[in-house]
């Protein structure tokens, strides 16, 4: 395990006209002195705008947004530049959104709509752009779940497909788009990591990932061993405890052999948890410091 470093101050990121910094975990807070792994550049939090004071004080590093609600690719520029002054961060920055797709809109199946969602898909990159994030996240399992009697092989041939028609959007903007599998209660389509990698390297573009999402590969009890085979893949992580979706350090899972594989790989990014909050600003503290410490961080 490499030795952990303490992070240095960031440079000030210019999002949404005003300068957004990446706070320093060696800066003085409430917590103490935190260290993360070289492979953690940024540590994040899903959808928690709200709360991004308490999260900054605490050293988290960005927010991660969301695609249907935030970014909203289709609604005029006048009301998204009305509206973004309400809607998004002002302290951190919104480095990448998740939620890619409303799962009314379809890419198989009777109600499939495969242009509507290519034209979505570029102006949710071009829109991302201008805010300065650097990762999408497609989860969406809605809106690619296979319909009855579709194989999965025809599956993965449309999908692929898809995914290389946007993939110049990703290349242009220099976005990464990362396809994230999702357990088998929430679509019946690219569930497991092996899977994602598979649409990875059916279009071979360099901006499309996969996103590994350690919640959902605990509950599709994938083998740990599995990230060793996509590592090439991985574009973001998105982590929380499989016990009830809940935040890292809540029921005392060790989710140390999946940061142990997942830094083996090589792979050095963002995490971002995505989990059910009860307290988020009570509980945001604890999550940084189970996290830290289970990655090969520390916290002192």
């Amino acid at each position: 395990m490499p030795t952990s470093t303490p992070l240095s101050r960031r440079s000030a990121l210019a999002i949404m006209g005003s300068a957004c910094s990446i706070p320093s975990f060696s800066s003085a807070n409430s917590l103490g002195n935190l260290t993360k792994p070289p492979w953690i550049k940024h540590i994040g939090i899903t959808r928690a705008k709200s709360h991004e004071r308490v999260m900054s004080d605490l050293g988290y590093d960005f927010v991660e947004m969301s695609v249907s609600r935030h970014i909203k690719p289709f609604e005029s520029d006048a009301d998204f530049l009305q509206r973004k002054e309400v809607d998004f961060p002002k302290i951190l920055p919104a480095l990448g959104a998740n939620n890619f797709a409303p799962k009314t809109m379809r890419l198989f199946g009777p109600d499939r709509d495969v242009e509507e969602l290519i034209d979505w898909s570029e102006k949710a990159f071009i829109r991302a752009s201008s805010l300065g994030m650097k990762f999408l996240v497609f989860g969406s399992g809605g809106t690619r779940s296979l319909p009855d009697g579709m194989s999965k092989r025809d599956g993965v041939k449309g999908f692929a497909e898809f995914i290389r028609a946007i993939a110049p959007f990703a290349e242009k903007t220099g976005i990464t788009l990362g396809i994230e599998p999702l357990n088998y209660q929430e679509t019946n389509f690219i569930n497991t990591l092996v899977e994602g990698a598979e649409i990875c390297e059916l279009v071979k573009s360099p901006q499309v990932k996969i996103t590994c999402d350690i919640y959902h590969a605990l509950m599709n009890d994938e083998p740990v061993e599995s990230v060793a085979e996509v590592g090439a893949h991985i574009g973001h992580v998105h982590v929380a405890e499989k016990q009830g979706r809940s935040a890292p350090g809540t029921h005392g899972e060790d989710l140390s052999p999946w940061y142990r594989a997942i830094e083996a790989t090589g792979y050095a990014g963002t995490l971002s948890i995505e989990c059910g909050w009860k307290d988020l600003p009570n509980q945001a503290g604890l999550a940084l410091k189970t996290i830290l410490l289970q990655a090969g961080g520390s916290y002192e």
